[in-house]
């Protein structure tokens, strides 16, 4: 996978909303008063109690380092995510596929509405589909200019690196649990997660299972 050069061409149609996928989710970004781009999960657990995160130099670099220290920590859903970032932003993937568009339709969100400072601007990043064939790939379209704008920024490989581990993460919680997954999420790219004990990441780790369809739970 190389992020910074991967390109893919969207497929215009009315496949966005029909063709035997439900839309499942959509990741994206506040854009706030600094002018930076900062992941719904970032802002919605910016008062954690996981300290500092751990510095990267890239985007891949930091989804590798997750991935080599859940599997030093025998996390059963491990090599589901080296599937995941081997597939990242391949249109041809066998369980995830990706294509772009430029700009993306908001997503609208009671609980981000609820969760987001008001003081940032929702951006829709990413949409997420879920196949109602068992066997077909979970579906991704991504607006990769908004990507890359945010790599660019100062901090921005991290903030696609949540936002990337986010969209992974819903395969396994409910709609019901955002603030579960997103202080998950935060655990993850701290740097006290890659020095726990095997079993003290057992103890702190939710109870992640795989969805069952419908994938999609409308709000109320």
């Amino acid at each position: 996978m190389r992020f910074l050069t991967m390109g893919l061409t969207f497929v215009l149609g009315s496949t966005l909303w029909a063709g035997g996928s439900v839309v499942g989710n959509g990741g994206g970004f506040g854009l706030c008063p600094d002018q930076n781009y900062y992941s719904y999960d970032y802002l919605f657990t910016y008062n954690h109690s996981y300290g500092s995160e751990i510095k990267v130099n890239s985007t891949d670099e930091s989804l590798k380092v997750i991935l080599e220290t859940l599997r030093r920590y025998q996390e059963p859903l491990a090599e589901d995510l080296n599937i995941f970032i081997n597939e990242l932003f391949s249109r041809r993937g066998l369980k995830y596929r990706w294509l772009t568009r430029s700009p993306l339709p908001l997503v609208q969100s009671v609980i981000i509405d609820q969760m987001l400072p008001a003081s940032c601007k929702k951006i829709q990043a990413i949409l997420f589909f879920q196949p109602l064939e068992t066997i077909a790939p979970s579906r991704y379209y991504v607006d990769l200019n908004l990507l890359f704008e945010v790599q660019a920024q100062s901090g921005g490989s991290l903030q696609v690196s949540y936002l990337l581990i986010h969209e992974w993460l819903w395969n396994y919680f409910p709609s019901s649990q955002s603030l579960e997954l997103a202080k998950f999420n935060r655990l993850l790219h701290s740097k006290i997660f890659h020095t726990l004990e095997a079993d003290s990441y057992q103890k702190m780790r939710p109870n992640l299972k795989l969805r069952s369809l419908p994938y999609y739970e409308p709000e109320h």
